[in-house]
């Protein structure tokens, strides 16, 4: 059984999506962009799966990462929505 990621780098990780940058949501998370980067880092080796293609110029999601994405956003608005209730 893998490690179960934190829900919170679940959701940085929505949020370098939305941004389309670590920096970009590092500052909207109040955190450094090494703090976030670490937290993501975090989050692919527990899922034993690259999500993120880098480069100084771009972001994209893997193609594993579009999927976990897909699936996991749902819950996430499930989860969302029994916090706010």
């Amino acid at each position: 059984m893998k490690n179960i990621p934190e829900l919170q780098h679940v959701e940085m990780l929505v949020l370098i999506v939305k941004h389309g940058s670590f920096r970009q949501a590092a500052k909207e998370l109040n955190i450094s962009p090494p703090t976030l980067t670490i937290a993501i880092n975090n989050l692919e080796e527990k899922l034993g799966a690259r999500l993120l293609n880098r480069s100084t110029r771009s972001l994209s999601l893997t193609a594993i990462g579009q999927e976990f994405l897909n699936d996991v956003t749902p819950v996430l608005n499930d989860y969302r929505r029994v916090i706010d209730n």
